[in-house]
């Protein structure tokens, strides 16, 4: 039996180049990423460009502008806008003269972005999760640090007021290393560790809207940073100025001590937490989903026609911005957001693959019902 490859595909908006196919149109066709191999410091010889990868893909990450393939052994690749050290390195990667795709990118067009996959190599081998916002990215080591680059004005690297722009160095906490631009296509590396977590238990779950941060740590607990202006991170019914950006980490503590959250999702302006009600209960059919924030799309109202219990109605509770129900949701399997929809992933007694989305339709991001497939779209662009 042959060595085993896999190839990512990618579609969608392209002007930053986020697709990872060496230029910046935009396609509706599914095509083949192009991948940049590091060469292991030999400098004689010139960057591989490939379309296969020997690891399996085991996450995609969308940022507003930027994308993150994470594979099997621990390497993240990324592409796409890094104006603001999105990729945790001043690298703009200009491909190199013998790429195989036919297209010769100026030092112009590129001086922002980065048109193919390269691997972020302060972080080679040691990626266990990663996740993008809008401006930024953050990655959980296998040792289970955190660790986050970019632009957060609403809090998103949580780490301080004054700690928003990796492209300022005023800050001792911002890491650097590495050289300038080798052949590799890396740049010096400068981001910013995650402290203040009161938690050794592990990451479990690490997910992220455009300006927020949610994780969920092994031993159940949820930590979260950035924008809460819509009380979709942790309650705020008294309008505390304070707590509408959390420049650091705060633990959520609004849900029972009996209770595990075993999933969530976070849209723009809202977050869905589901929750099992008894951590002891063997009853997993029975899930409460717990919506927060700003529902411009009716997201917590629709949550009842999934299924719900007669005798448990829908809750709202206008002072925190959150309203809660119970469903009937027998063999759950995860819950994602988008911009502004929800989308429950699940299996039928048949063993297949369902999707239920809820809330925004305006441009056909909600799954027809009939859907048996699932794959990661953030905001407008799709990888496969």
């Amino acid at each position: 039996m042959g060595t085993q490859s896999y190839t990512v595909l990618s579609c969608g908006s392209n002007g930053s180049y986020q697709l990872g196919q060496n230029n910046n149109e935009d396609t509706n066709i599914l095509k083949p990423c192009l991948f940049q191999i590091p060469t292991n410091d030999d400098e004689s010889q010139p960057p591989q460009f490939q379309t296969t990868i020997p690891y399996k893909p085991v996450k995609i990450v969308c940022g507003g502008n930027h994308t993150g393939v994470l594979f099997a052994n621990g390497d993240l690749y990324m592409c796409g806008q890094n104006n603001k050290y999105q990729q945790f390195s001043s690298n703009t990667g200009k491909p190199h003269a013998e790429t195989p795709i036919n297209a010769t990118l100026s030092p112009s067009e590129t001086h922002n972005s980065v048109p193919v996959f390269q691997i972020v190599s302060a972080f080679a081998g040691k990626v266990k999760d990663a996740i993008a916002g809008w401006e930024f990215t953050v990655v959980v080591t296998t040792s289970d640090e955190i660790y986050a680059c970019g632009y957060g004005p609403n809090g998103e690297l949580g780490s301080g007021k004054h700690q928003f722009d990796c492209t300022r160095k005023e800050s001792e906490n911002f890491k650097e290393s590495g050289t300038a631009n080798d052949d590799n296509g890396n740049g010096t590396a400068r981001f910013v560790k995650i402290e203040g977590i009161n938690n050794q238990s592990g990451v479990k779950s690490i997910k992220a809207s455009i300006h927020s941060v949610v994780v969920l740590f092994n031993d159940g607990q949820l930590w979260c940073w950035g924008n809460n202006k819509k009380g979709q991170l942790i309650d705020n019914p008294d309008k505390d100025r304070a707590l509408k950006i959390l420049w650091e980490p705060r633990r959520i503590c609004e849900f029972d001590d009996d209770c595990e959250v075993v999933d969530f999702g976070l849209g723009r302006d809202f977050s869905v937490f589901v929750v099992k009600e008894s951590k002891e209960s063997k009853d997993s059919e029975f899930l409460k989903f717990v919506f927060k924030g700003k529902d411009n799309f009716q997201i917590g109202e629709i949550l009842k026609l999934l299924n719900a219990r007669t005798e448990s109605p829908i809750n709202h509770n206008p002072t925190t911005s959150t309203c809660d129900i119970t469903l009937v949701c027998p063999n759950f399997e995860s819950c994602e957001s988008m911009w502004s929809s929800t989308h429950i992933l699940y299996r039928t007694q048949d063993n297949d693959m369902k999707i239920k989305s809820i809330g925004n339709d305006s441009h056909g991001q909600l799954f027809p019902q009939n859907n048996k497939e699932f794959y990661k779209s953030d905001r407008s662009h799709v990888v496969l």
